[in-house]
């Protein structure tokens, strides 16, 4: 056996080991988003809870998701009477209801 077919096994070897974690993580990260709208409304209502208020691009950031996700997932909060709107368009933020 020559030095290149070692090289070239370990090479194999290391391919395989590397897509089976990264399948180990996608399926983890799957697994996420599965539980993730109750983590989210959790984490969102923690943020205002502790800085009184949260604007869309803040909970885009906060829950590392788009701008157009946050929106709608703040304007559901909105409708289940989560939270209220106040201001509108660029200057909405969202506070806890007294």
């Amino acid at each position: 056996m020559s030095m290149s077919d070692n090289v070239s096994d370990k090479y194999t070897v290391s391919d395989k080991m590397s897509n089976k974690v990264s399948n180990n993580v996608s399926d983890k990260i799957l697994m996420c988003d599965n539980v993730s709208d109750n983590a989210l409304k959790q984490l969102i209502l923690s943020y205002i809870k502790t800085h009184s208020e949260i604007n869309t691009t803040t909970a885009a950031g906060l829950i590392d998701r788009s701008p157009g996700t946050a929106r709608r997932m703040l304007s559901r909060f909105v409708d289940e009477g989560l939270i209220i709107s106040v201001g509108a368009n660029r200057n909405r933020r969202y506070i806890l209801p007294k």
